[in-house]
């Protein structure tokens, strides 16, 4: 029988181990670049982000063989303002795009965006539909920064609901 993963308990599992991976890579790099914003920063973040989501889908089944573009795991960042800086369902992410905005839409008003970024817990949880991926999906949105007044952007994982 078929056991879906995407809920909440799972989610928070993958947000943790998708932001440990390779001694905090992804943490780290994230940080790096939204700090610096340089290319060079942002293709080690990519780097990061790229293998920490191809870690996640070698250790859970329902991931395996997801490529890295498929929407059963996602991951989205964002700067301060919203701005997307990568976005794993999109195959344009550069620097480039990022400086121009065209990776995606901005992602500020987001349900878990929003409680991410004005909860004292810096967390932010839904399950609704996205249109991007016309899928129901569950979302694990992180504010990166110290407070609700110290933002500095968010990390969002999503999984498609089965």
């Amino acid at each position: 029988m078929s056991q879906s993963y995407a809920n909440k308990a799972f989610i928070d599992m993958a947000m943790s181990q998708f932001l440990s991976y390779n001694n905090s890579a992804v943490t780290i790099s994230v940080n790096r670049f939204l700090s610096t914003r340089s290319e060079a920063d942002y293709n080690s973040m990519l780097t990061a982000l790229n293998a920490a989501q191809d870690n996640l889908t070698q250790i859970y089944p329902p991931m395996a063989g997801a490529s890295r573009t498929s929407h059963k795991l996602r991951f989205l960042v964002t700067s301060d303002d919203g701005t997307v800086v990568a976005d794993s369902s999109k195959s344009n992410n550069t620097f480039a795009n990022y400086n121009s905005k065209s990776i995606n839409e901005n992602h500020h008003s987001r349900p878990e965006m929003l409680v991410a970024l004005l909860s004292n817990s810096g967390v932010g949880y839904s399950e609704r539909y996205s249109s991007s991926v016309s899928a129901n999906l569950v979302y694990l949105a992180s504010r990166i920064g110290t407070s609700t007044s110290v933002n500095d952007g968010t990390i969002r994982l999503s999984i498609v609901k089965a």
